[in-house]
């Protein structure tokens, strides 16, 4: 089992899926804190915190891909917090997604829209 875990940490890292990452980080700050504050294993919960937080830091410091990577992502985001053009920026548009879709779900809390939303004239 430990080895299929870290097939697949690697190819969530070799192939850069950011959702997966994402899941895969959040679920191990999960760990890290119930290790810390459920089973009281203050080693075990405080290295694993320290690795994710070690981790992305000289992951930043020492690879130049990653840099670029979040210079660019940090490019995307101002795009739209500037209200300009972002139908070539990637976060920008998953930004604008999540906009629509929170007033959506706050406008039908219950079932959504099923149809598509009228066009002001």
């Amino acid at each position: 089992m430990l080895l299929a875990v870290a097939i697949c940490v690697l190819t969530l890292h070799v192939l850069a899926y950011r959702t997966g990452l994402m899941a895969l980080y959040g679920m191990l700050l999960i760990d890290a804190l119930l290790l810390l504050l459920v089973r009281r294993r203050w080693w075990l919960g405080g290295a694993l915190l320290v690795a994710l937080v070690a981790g992305p830091w000289l992951a930043y410091q020492s690879l130049e891909s990653v840099r670029q990577r979040v210079e660019a992502t940090s490019y995307d985001i101002e795009q739209f917090e500037r209200n300009n053009d972002i139908n070539e920026y990637s976060w920008s548009r998953r930004l604008a997604a999540w906009q629509t879709a929170t007033i959506v779900a706050r406008q039908h809390p219950w079932l959504g829209l099923g149809r598509p939303m009228p066009t002001e004239p």
